[in-house]
């Protein structure tokens, strides 16, 4: 819109400059020239006087009807917004699919209702969609394309029946079919905003709800009735079709016997359900998102559960594949504008910056009961009770940390410990092995008992061959002859002594092999030790055994206790997690309630400036009369109108000073120069080209005088009076 208004001024310019002696020797190009002014102002024009109901012609010759919704929200702005609520109202347990979320709503043209101030607004049609009108746009389609048409003839005897049964795909056809048909055939019947023509699409859910509830109409004429379930009084069956009304049967669209909404729209929320182009959620913020979301009720419902909150999800197929063509799911459409081709970029780009930067994204809301909440004190309650939950929260949290901390050193302790009892486990493991090794390389009981047994009888033997030596050599000794003694049998003497002799050197042999005396007492000594050795390792092995398997019942419950902990430790991250999440929601809660108080204290503050403002001037205005009143012959200060002129001054300067204490006591400090220059430029305006911008310049009188009361100064209400007309900035 800006662009066109330049584009207006530098022609206007262009011509009136530079073009005037060009049009006394070519004229054609000053009438061109004033054909093209024509033609963009009339373009501005159009923006600005969006009609109150669109009419497209079908193919067939019958119309499709679509009613203006207005916003209320400043139509100079590109991205001006309206900050409305989803879901149900007061709701104490809503379920899932009706959480109550704030979403944004905007406008895709300007119009102006009732001659007022440029507003916002986009277009919904008046009924859903009908069967009569689906069958003209998708045979006049499917000729274009050579088809062989594939609707029902427009004769059908329920072509104003809502059209259902139908995908999502044939419907974006059909929609995809109407838009081709309107830019072909209907294009100067369309609204637009500056180059962007409407086209058709599926609204929605904001949209779809904003125009349910009645639009800015219910919103201005009664805020408690546009927060009801159903914003039509009491007797839902004057409005819609439900199963009271119908025995549970789908009607004709648009009927007579029933009464639109208050903008016109009929069928909202009965007759048959309605798709919108959301994805399914249980709120914006929460990012699971499904498939389309269908809002409103059917005919088969009762009037108790209808409500402009209700919503279900759309489901495209059926467990066996098979493709869902529900009987009571039909859609409307609205009209919008394209956002990119509605200006040109960089203003496009100058007005969402300023947009971002402004308090306008959080002005406006859905309904004025919450409008009403958004005063200043009820805004500050919110947010010191916000801030109180944050901070319990907070708490939480902390409190939560420390004792995860403390959790976390438990674990690394057990952790600890069952490092050291396997440290102790193997320990113990590698000393039983020793043992049994030291067991193994030991001599056995029956060994030893072998070897004494072999000791005793290598003694006796000795002994035994001792005395037959000697018995040998004082046989010869007596005998001295080699003849066996008669005691030798038949063996003679020398081979009796060379015998002896062979075995006394074999005898020699056996006892140098023979182990001592001193020799079989120290294995006897190592006998009893290694003994008294295997008793002691035997009760160390069992002892060892007996500590394994402790060692093993404490690493077993230790194990336990560390999954508990671990399990336990989980359990308390996820619910930080939870309450970071929820204190994340009740911070973006808190920045907004701060947006909203900033907004509401704005607005206060402009109020008591516009008011004192006014008293100054007027206070200064009757004071100037009476001085000059005053300057006449015959006339002073006891004068019964110089008084009464005086008393009126008084009172007007006196509540002038009451509101600059309010202000500079109530409001914060950096609002006012915003608001001064937002008031000063609507009194200039306000003023003309001639006005003496007097209330403008009490404005600087007033930021003098609040500057002074925040230093803690103070004026006599007598001394400012007497001292008014002085005052430097009315001079």
């Amino acid at each position: 819109m800006n662009n066109i208004k330049e584009e207006c001024a530098v022609i206007s310019k262009y011509q009136i400059k530079y073009r005037f002696k060009s049009f006394l020797i070519h004229p054609s190009l000053y009438l061109f020239g004033a054909i093209l002014f024509c033609l963009l102002c009339s373009g501005f024009s159009a923006a600005q006087n969006a009609p109150e109901t669109v009419t497209i012609k079908l193919p067939d010759g019958s119309d499709m009807h679509f009613k203006a919704v207005y916003l209320g929200i400043d139509g100079k702005s590109i991205f001006s917004s309206r900050r409305i609520k989803l879901g149900p109202r007061n709701s104490t347990n809503p379920n899932y699919k009706e959480l109550s979320r704030s979403v944004s709503l905007s406008g895709a043209f300007i119009g102006q209702q009732n001659g007022e101030e440029p507003d916002w607004l986009y277009y919904l049609g008046e009924t859903e969609v009908q069967r009569g009108q689906w069958n003209s746009v998708m045979n006049w389609m499917d000729e274009q394309e050579g088809r062989t048409p594939t609707a029902k003839k427009k004769n059908d005897k329920q072509a104003k029946f809502p059209q259902t049964e139908v995908t999502v795909a044939e419907i974006y056809r059909f929609i995809e079919a109407l838009n081709t048909w309107m830019v072909q055939k209907q294009k100067n019947k369309l609204p637009r905003l500056n180059q962007s023509y409407a086209f058709c699409r599926l609204p929605t859910e904001a949209e779809w709800a904003f125009a349910a509830r009645g639009g800015i109409k219910t919103v201005d004429d009664d805020p408690d009735r546009f927060d009801s379930p159903h914003p039509y009084g009491e007797d839902l069956g004057k409005y819609e079709w439900h199963r009271v009304n119908t025995d549970s049967e789908i009607k004709e669209c648009g009927s007579k016997h029933l009464h639109p909404n208050p903008i016109g729209l009929r069928d909202m929320l009965g007759n048959v359900e309605e798709l919108t182009v959301n994805l399914f959620s249980p709120e914006y913020k929460q990012g699971r998102f499904g498939q389309l979301v269908i809002r409103g009720n059917s005919s088969k419902d009762s009037p108790g559960d209808f409500a402009v909150s209700h919503r279900t999800e759309f489901t495209s197929h059926r467990s066996t594949g098979k493709l869902r063509r529900p009987k009571r799911v039909g859609f409307r459409l609205t009209l919008s504008s394209a956002v990119s081709s509605s200006a040109s970029r960089k203003k496009l780009n100058e007005e969402c910056k300023r947009y971002m930067a402004s308090d306008d994204r959080y002005a406006g809301s859905s309904t004025a009961a919450l409008a009403k909440k958004n005063s200043k004190e009820q805004s500050k309650k919110d947010l010191n009770r916000f801030k109180s939950d944050i901070k319990k929260r907070d708490n939480e949290i902390f409190r939560l940390q420390d004792r995860q901390k403390q959790d976390q050193e438990k674990l690394a302790k057990k952790e600890q410990a069952n490092i050291e009892l396997r440290d102790s486990k193997k320990r113990l493991e590698a000393k039983v092995a020793e043992l049994q090794k030291q067991l193994t390389a030991n001599p056995k009981p029956a060994a030893l008992y072998t070897l004494q047994k072999q000791l005793k009888e290598a003694q006796a033997e000795i002994r035994h061959l001792q005395e037959e030596s000697k018995n040998l050599a004082q046989a010869t000794k007596h005998t001295g002859s080699s003849q066996p003694s008669p005691g030798l049998g038949k063996f003679t003497f020398q081979e009796l002594y060379t015998h002896s002799q062979d075995k006394v050197k074999d005898l020699e042999k056996r006892l140098a092999a023979a182990p001592t005396p001193k020799k079989l007492e120290e294995y006897e000594q190592q006998i009893a030790l290694l003994q008294d050795r295997s008793k002691v390792l035997v009760a160390k092995l069992a002892d060892l055994e007996m500590s394994k398997q402790q060692v093993k019942n404490q690493a077993s419950t230790s194990e336990i206790r560390l999954a508990e902990l671990s399990q336990e430790l989980k359990s308390k991250k996820q619910r930080i997690a939870d309450l970071e999440r929820r204190q994340f929601g009740c911070e973006d809660k808190i920045s907004e309630n701060a947006k909203l108080a900033r907004i509401a204290e704005k607005r206060y503050l402009e109020a008591l400036m516009r008011q004192a403002s006014a008293n100054a001037y007027i206070g200064w205005r009757i004071l100037k009369q009476r001085d000059i009143y005053l300057r006449r012959p015959n006339r002073n200060a006891s004068d019964k109108k110089a008084q009464e002129a005086f008393a009126e001054a008084s009172q007007m300067i006196n509540d002038y000073w009451q509101l600059v204490v309010q202000m500079a006591e109530e409001t914060q400090a950096d609002m006012f120069p915003e608001v001064k220059r937002e008031l000063a430029g609507w009194l200039k305006k306000r003023e003309g080209k001639n006005g003496e911008g007097r209330q403008r310049k009490a404005l600087k009188l007033i930021e003098r005088h609040i500057v002074a009361v925040r230093a803690g100064k103070s004026l006599r209400p007598d001394d400012l009076v007497s001292s008014f007309l002085t005052q430097p900035e009315f001079l």
